[in-house]
């Protein structure tokens, strides 16, 4: 895990399967191709796969009254 001042990247691996999840909370638009062609290169993979949710997005979706 690596703490940022105001985000934080989490890289959950199961080297057993050549499989690896990565999660990136960041309080700062950042650019998700650039990220994902990083990833790619740093666990020499052919295959990523993004799952982008804004924050604040899950929890409208969860309990919408909640915000």
């Amino acid at each position: 895990m690596l703490l940022l001042e105001e985000s934080h990247v989490s890289i959950h691996s199961w080297p057993e399967h050549q499989f690896a999840a990565v999660d990136i909370f960041s309080c700062r638009p950042f650019d998700a191709k650039k990220i994902q062609e990083l990833l790619m290169e740093s666990f020499s993979s052919d295959k990523v796969v993004i799952k982008q949710i804004e924050r604040g997005e899950a929890i409208s979706i969860i309990s919408p009254d909640l915000i």
